[in-house]
């Protein structure tokens, strides 16, 4: 049975429409601390949406949405946020052309980051276990494969050390050598929350619940 205690974040009768269509109906769910979990649907079924509603780009229409307890909204989501790493499904917009490993170090110029700066070597062991070279650090990050870029993408959440981390189709663009490595690097830590929209079917039989959303249902 979930314990109320354990539960990180909480969806409460959560009710979201877009572009006239009904995205979330009375939706609810929790989410427990340590829980790896990945939402399963096709595309524009509402997985996407569930992760921007708890970095808080978008805003429920009805409902509520809790991290920790405590109901998000406009005044503590900056503070909320900072519990969050975060991979977006359009990499590209990671960086541009500076090097890769200033495209690594940039989130940690934030405040919110500065004491969690990590060192050099820190760095090149996690890009050795995403199966990347170390020379890639140097780099352009603009002219990246789809797949390196996604690997730093992935490098940066799991560098910030978040209790929560949101990794929006973290696999789409990796070989299946590359997916079990980062499957490795997120899976194993039993403190970290990892919440994933997807519909790989290697990343979806890595994690310990699957939300399945269904348009009939929204």
């Amino acid at each position: 049975m979930e314990s109320d205690i354990d539960c990180i974040i909480r969806f409460e009768e959560a009710w979201k429409s877009l572009n006239s269509k009904t995205i979330l109906k009375n939706f609810n769910l929790k989410i427990q601390i340590g829980e790896k979990l990945a939402l399963k649907a096709r595309s524009g079924s509402g997985k996407t949406t569930i992760l921007n509603l708890i970095m808080g780009f978008s805003q429920l229409d009805s409902g509520s949405i809790l991290i920790k307890g405590e109901e998000l909204n406009s005044k503590n989501i900056s503070r909320l946020r900072s519990m969050i790493s975060w991979l977006p499904q359009n990499v590209d917009i990671i960086g541009g052309d500076e090097s890769v490993l200033d495209v690594i170090l940039r989130p940690f110029k934030y405040s919110a980051n500065k004491e969690k700066l990590p060192g050099r070597g820190l760095i090149e062991e996690v890009a050795n276990r995403l199966n990347l070279e170390t020379s890639i650090l140097e780099n352009s990050f603009c002219n990246l494969s789809g797949g390196e870029k996604q690997r730093i993408g992935l490098m940066i959440c799991y560098l910030l050390d978040s209790p929560i981390i949101l990794l929006d189709e973290p696999s789409s663009a990796l070989d299946k050598t590359s997916a079990k490595r980062a499957l490795e690097l997120f899976m194993t830590d039993v403190n970290k929350t990892v919440i994933s929209a997807t519909h790989d079917e290697l990343w979806l039989d890595a994690c310990t619940k699957i939300i399945e959303l269904y348009e009939s249902e929204c």
